[in-house]
């Protein structure tokens, strides 16, 4: 039996499913197993959303949020279309849609921060 479950709360994705699908703005941004993805996480946007997950074992805990608003799905932006909203985004993000890129342990993330042609800087 497969089930599919489409949600913002990470944490309940982490605790029900084997797989996980990242995606923004409907695309897919990063692919892993659960446990990959809560240790490993490596796409900036799944690391905004672990990071804005309340732990009610730590009282001191400070959630963070993702700066800037979602995309107007009408006129999407350009290139990777997180770069908007994206601390780490090139004047390449905004110009050409970054490839998938396997990372290893079939973890798959869109980013030019992991792939070649990211790694010039642009």
């Amino acid at each position: 039996m497969a089930l599919i479950l489409i949600s913002h709360d990470v944490s309940i994705l982490l605790e029900r499913c084997d797989k996980i699908i990242v995606m923004y703005a409907g695309h897919m941004v990063e692919y892993a197993n659960s446990t990959e993805l809560y240790k490993n996480s490596i796409h900036p946007y799944t690391q905004g959303l672990l990071q804005s997950i309340p732990n009610i074992e730590l009282t001191d805990q400070k959630l963070s949020a993702i700066p800037g608003s979602p995309p107007n799905m009408l006129n999407p932006p350009k290139g990777c279309r997180f770069w908007p909203r994206c601390s780490y985004a090139k004047k390449k993000c905004s110009s050409k849609e970054p490839p998938l890129i396997d990372v290893g342990n079939n973890h798959f993330v869109r980013c030019f921060l992991y792939s070649e042609e990211g790694a010039n800087n642009e």
